[in-house]
């Protein structure tokens, strides 16, 4: 398990907390890649999920959610099937059912299922 943030360029106003996305996804990408590749020098080539736990729907965090969707579609590793993403409102969920049950919910899942 590794734990980050959305590897997207950005900044947010204290004031405001108007968040402005500051470089666009191809330059963005560049990035991404070289610390994709260093997850699969370090773990292997088996495959990664991200589990997004930002809220979705509008909003701050669904424009970083896009952010990080666009910058993996301009990644080189876009159509290699090795990473996959997972949009998981865990505030939401959390709410409705206690935390072990929502983990649960995520291994679980599809997609961790179609990386073992």
């Amino acid at each position: 398990q590794i734990r980050g943030s959305i590897p997207a360029f950005w900044q947010q106003e204290g004031s405001t907390m108007k968040l402005d996305i500051t470089r666009n996804a191809r330059l963005s990408a560049s990035a991404y890649d070289k610390h994709i590749q260093g997850i699969l020098d370090r773990y292997g080539p088996h495959g990664c999920l991200f589990v997004n736990l930002l809220a979705t729907g509008k909003g701050q965090e669904q424009r970083l959610t896009d952010a990080l969707k666009d910058i993996m579609d301009e990644s080189h590793f876009a159509d290699d099937g090795v990473f996959s993403i997972l949009d998981f409102d865990f505030h939401k969920m959390v709410k409705e059912q206690d935390v072990d049950a929502v983990l649960d919910t995520i291994v679980s899942s599809g997609e961790a299922k179609a990386l073992e």
